[in-house]
């Protein structure tokens, strides 16, 4: 059972996958990164590497809590709530993993149709290319999603009340 200033576990999973959405984010920019820095020259690869590691340091601060909460609540009912897949985010989240997908064949599509200007990238590169724009997708129509139809809730809820 919650605490009394704990949030119910509905709420927190709808937190936790805004985390989650976060940490996509920083792994999106860390595969950038690193295809920036296969790309570019070695006078910035020092800077793509500090990137690198504060990405993964975010990610790291992301987890915790997500980690944290769901060891002190492993034995309790709260965690039929928090995976219930019926709740605000996770209906966001499956929006943004279709709309990510559409738009990560569309970067597949670009890419074939520079092949000739590409040819000299290395495959690793194009796959961490890919992976950058796909990772990235989903979580910034999650975050988008998440953002825009909170606001237009709370929007609605002003109106009601006057």
């Amino acid at each position: 059972m919650n605490a009394p200033n704990e949030l119910p576990p509905a709420e927190v999973a709808d937190r936790h996958r805004r985390n989650m959405a976060l940490a996509l984010l920083a792994v999106s920019a860390i595969y950038g990164a690193k295809a920036a820095e296969n790309l570019t020259g070695t006078d910035l690869k020092l800077y793509f590497e500090i990137v690198q590691i504060a990405m993964v340091v975010l990610v790291i601060g992301l987890f915790i809590p997500v980690v944290l909460w769901k060891i002190r609540h492993a034995a309790s009912a709260d965690l039929v709530d928090y995976f219930n897949e019926d709740g605000f985010a996770a209906h966001a989240l499956v929006f943004a993993q279709k709309r990510s997908w559409i738009l990560t064949f569309f970067a597949l599509t670009m890419l074939e149709a520079l092949d000739r200007t590409l040819s000299n990238v290395p495959g690793p590169v194009l796959l961490e290319i890919v992976l950058a724009v796909m990772l990235a997708s989903v979580s910034i129509l999650f975050l988008f999603k998440t953002f825009t139809d909170e606001e237009v809730d709370q929007e609605a809820g002003d109106v009601a009340s006057t």
